[in-house]
């Protein structure tokens, strides 16, 4: 996912809500899914974030973003498109 507070979230996303995505890959997005699911407030994709705890259970749907959900942001404190630490660190 690369930075939380940056455009990672948002570019994920709208990739994933291209449905030809999945004729040439399986996508699974490493990071938080908190993060993901405040991305799809502004992102204008519809997309449907599934947090996974393995990669083994992905499904690897149309419509839907895996997510191996490290729980590593918190969101109460999160600044969008601002730099810090703790979104470094999340990196």
């Amino acid at each position: 996912m690369g930075d939380p507070a940056g455009v990672g979230p948002e570019i994920a996303l709208k990739a994933v809500a291209n449905p030809r995505i999945h004729e040439v890959c399986r996508p699974l997005l490493i990071g938080d899914a908190g993060v993901m699911e405040t991305a799809r407030g502004f992102a204008a994709a519809d997309v449907r974030i599934r947090p996974v705890a393995d990669v083994g259970a992905a499904r690897f749907q149309t419509g839907t973003l895996d997510v191996l959900d490290l729980q590593n942001v918190d969101l109460k404190t999160l600044r969008l498109g601002q730099i810090s630490a703790a979104a470094g660190d999340a990196a």
